[in-house]
């Protein structure tokens, strides 16, 4: 789940599609199936780096969607996520307060 946002941020969308080729490749292990598993905790890890990299992050995600994931290229329309991100919205919102309480200073808690 860590390495999904570098993947989208290190890379234009060829890049990420041929490394997530790679990865199937050489783990044998299904890029669909981990989505399935783990979109959720991806997309919160992704969230941490979209105010430096919305567009990377936003072409991620929507790679991410397909039901063959990273099997073409992806371009970000403003819109296009809306009800993806509205269905989520409760549990990103949890992801965070809880990034935030974890980064405080024990002091501040309480």
């Amino acid at each position: 789940k860590y390495v999904f946002p570098e993947i989208f941020i290190k890379g234009n969308n060829d890049q990420t599609i041929k490394c997530m080729n790679f990865i199937q490749s050489e783990m044998s292990i299904s890029i669909s199936n981990i989505l399935k598993s783990e979109l959720q905790a991806i997309i919160h890890h992704c969230f941490l780096y979209l105010y430096d990299h919305e567009i990377e992050i936003l072409e991620g995600i929507l790679g991410m969607q397909d039901r063959r994931p990273f099997s073409h290229k992806f371009t970000y329309k403003i819109g296009c996520l809306d009800d993806f991100f509205q269905s989520r919205l409760l549990g990103i919102l949890a992801f965070f307060n809880f990034s935030l309480l974890f980064r405080l200073p024990r002091k501040h808690i309480l």
